[in-house]
């Protein structure tokens, strides 16, 4: 991947996690999953995620492979900062 001096490809990370949903950044946009924010315990995952409930933030239309991905990109991230998300 190629990119001009100075500036960084964006990563694939989560960008924030509220009580109701987060938003993931995929490839440079913004893609928000619904789902529950848990008082951590050390059975319970800190935030479930809605499969089905999943956005752009643009609302344009979503495949299920993109689908996939952004739940993919949840994952691994929530996992490098130390965050228990079920995908349910």
């Amino acid at each position: 991947m190629r990119w001009r001096r100075g500036r960084r490809p964006e990563r694939n990370e989560i960008v924030n996690l509220g009580r109701r949903s987060v938003q993931v950044r995929v490839r440079g946009r913004i893609a928000t999953v619904r789902g529950e924010l848990l008082v951590r315990t050390r059975i319970e995952p800190d935030f479930v995620a809605y499969r089905e409930q999943v956005a752009w933030e643009d609302d344009a239309p979503m495949s299920e492979d993109e689908r996939e991905e952004i739940l993919r990109v949840l994952q691994d991230s929530a996992l490098e900062q130390r965050i228990a998300i079920e995908v349910v």
